[in-house]
């Protein structure tokens, strides 16, 4: 009978000596890990809530990758491709093809488009070159024009008053497609043509 309590009390005490062990070496690790950069280096130590920080952040981009952001100028491209077909769709379905519509008319839907990209663009690149060329790029393919005419109904826009109300009215448009993704009908290409000009 001694002998089996005897066994058990070594055992038990193996047990404990081992369970000891166990913590102290995973106490150990978890300081190591835990241990910042700097601390190996000498230099002083980062407060615990930033190391916390660091690690959660470098967890997360382990578990979830991001992609790679994109340039603000394919986002405006991409805005620009997208509220353009939404806006020629609903000019063709009521009964107004821009690709076959007077060169004239084609001017007036380039300055609202121009003015939808005025919005949708940085503020420092308003009005800029660049805004220019790349609205009258877009603008020229999707109404089998050329890039030249564009362009000039873009720089010639204060010459001409249904030009500039068009210009206004691609401003307030894109605004409203930006909160609600969204052109209301008072601020759509159609009606800012048909308002302007008689068609």
């Amino acid at each position: 009978m001694n002998n089996i309590v005897l066994v058990m009390v070594v055992g038990l005490a193996g047990l404990m000596g081992l369970l000891g062990f166990r913590v102290i070496t995973l106490f150990r690790n978890q300081a190591w890990e835990a241990t910042p950069t700097g601390a190996l280096t000498g230099q002083q130590p980062a407060s615990s809530v930033h190391h916390r920080e660091q690690i959660i952040g470098s967890s997360a981009v382990k578990e979830k990758p991001t992609a790679r952001p994109s340039s603000p100028r394919s986002e405006l491209i991409t805005c620009l491709h997208i509220l353009l077909s939404l806006q020629m769709r609903d000019c063709q379905d009521q009964g107004l093809d821009l690709k076959q519509a007077p060169g004239e008319v084609r001017q007036y839907a380039v300055a609202w488009f121009y003015g939808a990209a005025c919005t949708l663009c940085e503020p420092g690149k308003r009005h800029s070159e660049e805004l220019m060329e790349l609205v009258a790029s877009v603008v020229a393919r999707k109404f089998g024009s050329t890039d030249m005419a564009a362009l000039q109904a873009i720089m010639s826009l204060t010459q001409c008053s249904v030009r500039l109300g068009c210009f206004r009215s691609g401003l307030d448009g894109a605004q409203a497609w930006l909160g609600r993704r969204f052109v209301p009908t008072p601020l759509s290409l159609y009606t800012a043509i048909t308002s302007y000009a008689l068609v």
